[in-house]
């Protein structure tokens, strides 16, 4: 055949997919060629069904109420000229044992989904941060939510129910109910990641099936810019106390009541 012919056949393969594009839901596309359920067609979905945001978070300007310890020793000198939000970004602040998001999942579909599970994915691992010791300045979060605690211990963990004092327990929440969502209905949750063998990042996947029972799932938080945390270390460089806007200095025996030491040669 003539190199025209091919030519031709290709140009006219190229426009059936553009109008079968522009014509189609890129859904019921996938569907066709994979058929329901299939992996393509679960990252469609899930992008099409849940709308979640992140109300407030460690990972930002971190909660009043945590404790923190930053990778790098924060010196003295810095304190009076730079913001409290800027000192803990720039020497790399984490929660200390629990590390809390709260976000708000909203049902954007026109049909009613169920919220099957969550897991939490640890991304990055390392020592417990023993630069500075802030202690917080109190606070707590709200209480119309449904809370759910994460092992960050484990590389993966699911969601587990939590008890009156917001401590896990050993019953995985999602294996004894779902948790359905109306067209347009939001939820707001609670969810408490705890670690005592380092410092690690982690996000959250969420588990849902829509209307049409396929399972899809969608992430909480950035992969790129994970939330933090670190266990408590014995030995930290210096120890501050969260004033408003500003960190003030303290002695660590005050915050640490005696269970930990500054460290030889990185007091600043």
């Amino acid at each position: 055949m003539s190199r025209g012919f091919w030519q031709g056949a290709i140009a006219a393969t190229v426009a059936a997919v553009l109008v079968l594009l522009c014509t189609q839901p890129l859904g019921h596309i996938l569907d066709d060629l994979y058929g329901p359920g299939k992996d393509m067609v679960k990252q469609v979905v899930s992008r099409e069904a849940l709308r979640v945001t992140q109300i407030d978070s460690n990972a930002s300007l971190f909660q009043a109420k945590d404790s923190l310890g930053t990778e790098r020793v924060i010196p003295a000198s810095l304190i009076t000229s730079s913001t409290a939000a800027e000192l803990l970004k720039e020497y790399g602040a984490a929660p200390i044992g629990e590390s809390t998001v709260d976000i708000l999942v909203e049902n954007d579909r026109s049909e009613t989904i169920e919220i099957t599970g969550m897991r939490s994915v640890v991304h990055q691992r390392s020592a417990a941060f023993t630069g500075s010791l802030i202690r917080p300045s109190g606070g707590g979060p709200p209480i119309d939510m449904v809370r759910l605690a994460f092992d960050l211990d484990r590389d993966e963990a699911p969601a587990m129910s939590v008890d009156k004092s917001l401590r896990a327990t050993n019953v995985p929440f999602f294996d004894s109910k779902y948790i359905p969502l109306a067209p347009g209905e939001k939820l707001m949750f609670h969810l408490i990641a705890s670690t005592s063998s380092g410092a690690c990042r982690w996000t959250v996947i969420l588990d849902f099936v829509d209307g049409e029972h396929r399972k899809s799932s969608t992430t909480v938080g950035d992969p790129r810019h994970p939330y933090s945390a670190t266990a408590a270390a014995p030995a930290y460089g210096n120890g501050y106390e969260r004033a408003g806007d500003r960190l003030n200095p303290v002695d660590l025996a005050e915050i640490c009541g005696g269970d930990c030491r500054p460290r030889k040669g990185r007091k600043s």
